[in-house]
């Protein structure tokens, strides 16, 4: 005698085809599980169960993931405020004693 599993093979009336199409179609449009299931008349396990089957069960899944967000810049002084960027360029031309003071280093 072998111990085996008391869930049954199949359901006695599994959910019907229309209504499996009609929860995907209102999944698709971005209702809520709840919404689906008053709007379906079936319960919310049910419609829980066939949105997991149909691999729908996120909201993340409808729409694709975005692109991360990179700033590129041409230059590398194009990200800095302007004030910065002639200040940069002043010191680059001449050597700036004023600013060489104040980062510690001296004359």
């Amino acid at each position: 005698m072998q111990d085996r599993s008391s869930r049954p093979d199949r359901l006695r009336q599994p959910t019907p085809q229309t209504t499996i199409d009609r929860i995907e179609a209102l999944r698709r449009q971005r209702l809520t599980g709840k919404a689906i299931a008053a709007d379906t008349g079936v319960s919310p396990a049910t419609v829980s169960r066939v949105l997991k089957r149909l691999g729908l069960n996120r909201l993340t899944v409808l729409e694709p993931a975005e692109p991360p967000r990179r700033y590129h810049r041409e230059r590398a002084a194009a990200s800095f405020p302007f004030s910065m960027r002639v200040i940069s360029a002043i010191c680059i031309v001449t050597s700036c004693p004023t600013l060489s003071l104040r980062w510690g280093a001296g004359p």
